[in-house]
């Protein structure tokens, strides 16, 4: 059940809005045959398993420059994911500002930590499936040709690996390497049915629209159902992406106070160290959640495609760079607990090196040497009287006086 829980929560964050509606599919593969953009679920699962042992050697790569990237790739994903809200809703239904609500259902969501985001996905991602089937089915089950592609599924799976690798890697300490595999095989296999159907859909969408899925879905009947999928995606990556940010959030204030003290800055320091302790607080996480909602929701503004088309190319990329060097600092880890293993112990380096010559026969060089070998030695005869051969007894004074005569 946990690694079900994992799995679920490593696909919600992953298919957000640009992945539901299909316009992440059709950025990304173009005219790619479905049967190769399938292909991306196979790195995706790889790359769970790789981010969870990383995670759980701690082996996960670390410093400013990964939290710039993992920072600016979350804040861009939850900022598109309320841009795409706002867009699905006021293009189905004529709601207006259904993004500021997603955001503050978010923002409830991650303040009350991590376990009640998992419990959401769980409830949500199968849901999303069977939607994504019936519009699948509706739509004729249509199965397209295209191009080969090996490099696009690669850069593909790279997009998710700053958010989806590092939001799962927190769980691979607490998950065996059995569970470790479980997740991944079940990440792959959902993965390589969504993608195939989505690439399907698509591809039957010939007016190039901004949320291809949505369109088709209208044209079969199926509105409502696509809407309320890309809502689900949507929301389950504004969590996912939220709860990075403000994880980054308060650890760089507990830094911060850490580090800096009141005699150097004057009040606002002091200032700074007591707002960076009341945000490590449980209470502040509510507090620094919705403080960064309203850095977001302005930059909302400038749309979810040209987000979407602006800045998840460049995080793919970036998810590229991560991957490697989490596969080097992997390899490397299991160089040295190699070598640590072959090192001789204490008891070890103790021990005589080589044969134990004392419980081994003297080797000579002629028949000589081997013949006085197996000859048995000779042990002095016994005394035959009391007065032969056995040593007088007595001091140094009466030794070698007569006995007196009796």
């Amino acid at each position: 059940m946990r690694a079900l829980r994992v799995t679920f929560l490593y696909i919600g964050t992953i298919i957000g809005a640009g992945f539901a509606s299909g316009r992440e599919i059709a950025v990304f593969f173009g005219d790619t045959a479905p049967a190769w953009v399938a292909l991306s679920a196979l790195f995706m699962g790889l790359l769970a398993a790789l981010f969870m042992t990383a995670g759980k050697t701690g082996a996960l790569p670390s410093g400013t420059a990964v939290e710039t990237g993992v920072t600016v790739a979350s804040f861009s994903s939850a900022a598109a994911m309320i841009a795409g809200s706002e867009y699905v809703l006021r293009a189905a239904a004529g709601v207006p500002l259904f993004g500021a609500v997603a955001a503050i259902a978010a923002g409830a969501v991650v303040s009350r930590g991590i376990e009640r985001i998992k419990t959401v996905s769980t409830l949500l991602i199968p849901l999303l499936v069977v939607l994504l089937v019936a519009v699948y089915i509706k739509n004729g089950a249509p199965v397209f040709g295209g191009e080969f592609s090996v490099v696009k599924p690669m850069h593909y799976a790279g997009l998710d690996v700053l958010l989806g690798g590092m939001m799962i890697s927190r769980e691979g300490k607490d998950l065996s390497a059995k569970q470790i595999a479980a997740v991944s095989l079940l990440s792959a296999a959902v993965f390589g049915l969504l993608l195939f159907m989505l690439q399907n859909i698509v591809l039957s969408d010939d007016m190039n629209s901004s949320m291809p899925v949505l369109a088709v879905a209208d044209r079969v009947g199926l509105s409502a159902v696509a809407t309320v999928l890309i809502i689900i995606a949507i929301f389950t990556t504004l969590v996912s992406s939220l709860d990075l940010l403000t994880q980054r959030a308060c650890s760089a204030a507990a830094r911060a106070s850490a580090k800096t003290g009141p005699a150097k800055g004057g009040r606002v320091v002091a200032f700074a160290m007591r707002a960076a302790a009341f945000a490590s607080e449980s209470d502040g996480r509510t507090t620094v959640a919705f403080g960064l909602l309203c850095l977001l929701y302005p930059v909302s503004f400038f749309g979810f495609e040209t987000i979407v088309d602006t800045l998840y190319p460049f995080i793919g990329l970036c998810g590229i760079v991560m991957t490697l060097w989490t596969a080097a600092r992997l390899a490397l880890f299991g160089i040295k607990k190699a070598a640590l293993a072959r090192r001789p112990t204490q008891g070890e380096l103790t021990r005589p090196r080589g044969r134990d010559r004392s419980r081994t026969r003297p080797r000579g060089r002629g028949i000589r040497s081997r013949i006085l070998h197996l000859r048995p030695r000779r042990t002095p005869p016994l005394p035959r009287s009391r007065g032969e051969g056995c040593p007088r007894r007595g001091n140094d004074e009466t030794r070698g006086r007569a006995r007196p005569a009796l």
